[in-house]
């Protein structure tokens, strides 16, 4: 059988965990910079492209 190399290490899932909390935090604190506002269809879809465009790259950086 061939080897397969594991990426589940114990400082990958903390690097992880500590890369999700900061992009809550930078989330929120947007959120709260902003103030309570009805959210416009293009401003919903430009975060939802920068969340993705931030998945792809976390992707890359794993292949």
């Amino acid at each position: 059988m061939e080897s397969q190399i594991s990426v589940g290490t114990p400082l990958f899932y903390g690097v992880f965990l500590v890369a999700v909390l900061i992009m809550i935090a930078i989330d929120m604190l947007s959120l709260k910079k902003a103030g309570a506002h009805k959210v416009s269809v293009k401003e919903a879809l430009t975060w939802s492209l920068i969340w993705v465009a931030v998945s792809c790259a976390f992707a890359g950086w794993l292949y």
